[in-house]
């Protein structure tokens, strides 16, 4: 009896052996490049989980892929990826809007069931894609370089036979399989300005016996951190700041000022020019502009002045 017994024991081994399943994941890095948030829209990236499994053939690997929070950490609906002055917002997606989340977090977002059936040499492979969006509206997010590191321990893969009576994540433990992997998300933001203007309209007007005053407005908009100034050109004529060329019947000269007492001449040289820092919000700069007193024809006059941010 002693015999037959150490005999079934022996055989069982190789059997044991022969029925454990192995997998290997593998998940591609995200960069989403130099990233204008000005512009207020999101960027959604894909990459992809890539699942290796060997084992018992003909039978099926359930696979319960969580994925964590990495080092950007997260917050309910996000997560983050941090920089030197701030984060920006960001989200992995199994499909369409399920968040691909984890069951060691207690955020909302649970990982995807994922099935890998061994063909009849025992092995088989998946490739499940992973929708990786940007979040909009960041504009006030500051220049510089972000990013979120993903380590095994954010990255916890359970899996197991469905043989087994595995229906669910919930069941793999089981007698669970443990992998993991790493990977990085990614983006940066860059110094980036844009700028509307608003004309100066000095109206109708009859003999220029006096100062003529009218004002616009210059609004710019730069990247949170992004040193800036504006310069004005001199119009269709490049006049001087304080003599520019109305055109129409004649010329009148006019100016231009950065200041409601017009004594700080706006223009395009060192010492003329708007500074400023921005802040990813609109900053309006009015533009001070006079007609002093002069003789000139009836008629319509005009001047194209360009506005230049550089920064």
């Amino acid at each position: 009896m002693l015999a037959l017994l150490l005999a079934a024991f022996v055989l069982w081994l190789p059997c044991s052996g022969a029925r454990a399943q192995s997998c290997t994941f593998t998940i591609g890095d995200v960069d989403f490049g130099a990233v204008d948030v000005l512009s207020g829209g999101q960027v959604s990236l894909g990459t992809s989980l890539h699942i290796s499994c060997s084992g018992l053939s003909l039978n099926t690997v359930r696979v319960c892929a969580s994925i964590g929070s990495g080092s950007g950490g997260a917050v309910s609906g996000a997560r983050r990826l941090l920089g030197a002055s701030g984060t920006l917002d960001y989200q992995l997606y199994s499909s369409g809007t399920t968040v691909w989340g984890s069951n060691y977090w207690g955020l909302p977002g649970a990982p995807p069931t994922i099935d890998v059936p061994l063909n009849l040499g025992g092995s088989g492979s998946a490739n499940v894609p992973i929708t990786v969006t940007l979040f909009g509206a960041q504009q006030t997010a500051h220049v510089g370089a972000y990013q979120s590191n993903f380590t095994a321990s954010d990255n916890r893969f359970v899996y197991g036979y469905t043989f087994l009576g595995i229906v669910g994540c919930h069941l793999i433990p089981v007698l669970p399989q443990l992998g993991s992997t790493t990977f990085k998300v990614q983006a940066h933001i860059d110094n980036t300005c844009h700028v509307t203007a608003q004309d100066i309209d000095f109206g109708t007007r009859g003999i220029l016996s006096s100062n003529v005053d009218a004002t616009g407005e210059v609004s710019v908009r730069c990247t949170n951190g992004t040193p800036y100034s504006i310069g004005l050109n001199g119009g269709l004529a490049a006049a001087p700041p304080t003599a520019r060329h109305m055109t129409g019947p004649a010329t009148i000269l006019y100016g231009i000022y950065r200041d409601a007492a017009r004594t700080q001449a706006w223009g395009n040289t060192v010492g003329t020019t708007m500074a400023g820092n921005g802040s990813g919000l609109s900053q309006p700069l009015t533009t001070y502009g006079r007609v002093p007193p002069q003789a000139a024809a009836p008629g319509t006059y005009t001047d194209s002045v360009i506005a230049t941010v550089t920064y």
